[in-house]
């Protein structure tokens, strides 16, 4: 674990993004294979990363659904349990380039990581996959 400097003006989602990037230079420094991506407030079993991984050879992405905060009927399809290769993290990096708004799409607002799935999905030719079911238990800490 190692402590970073971020500008405490920021706001949460630029904080997440430049946390991100440190973890994706690391990867692609360290010469890893993939990211997992095991969100702080999420509680997954210890199976989780072997089931991501069995999927992941056909893949660039593979993130599984995750419960919303406060509702456990409802599904997050972000980055609270994904596993992520290689070349795509060489691709892309967590910052938008847009900032907080597409042009290309004004009244839709995109997080850093919402962003980052947006790109392999426009780029990746169905090469990402979104699972349900297969990691249980799975917790959203609310607070």
């Amino acid at each position: 674990m190692e402590h970073i400097d971020i500008d405490h003006d920021a706001i949460l989602d630029e904080k997440l993004a430049q946390s991100r990037e440190i973890i994706r230079r690391e990867v692609l420094d360290k010469g890893y294979d993939a990211w997992f991506s095991l969100e702080c407030d999420v509680i997954a079993p210890p199976d989780a990363l072997s089931k991501l991984v069995g999927l992941i050879a056909d893949y660039w992405m593979v993130n599984h659904v995750y419960p919303t905060r406060g509702n456990p009927n409802e599904s997050n399809q972000q980055l609270g349990i994904t596993l992520v290769k290689r070349h795509v993290l060489e691709k892309y990096g967590f910052s938008n380039g847009y900032g907080y708004v597409n042009p290309l799409q004004p009244d839709i607002w995109f997080g850093g990581d919402v962003w980052f799935i947006r790109q392999i999905d426009l780029t990746s030719e169905g090469k990402r996959i979104t699972v349900s079911g297969m990691i249980k238990p799975i917790y959203h800490l609310d607070k």
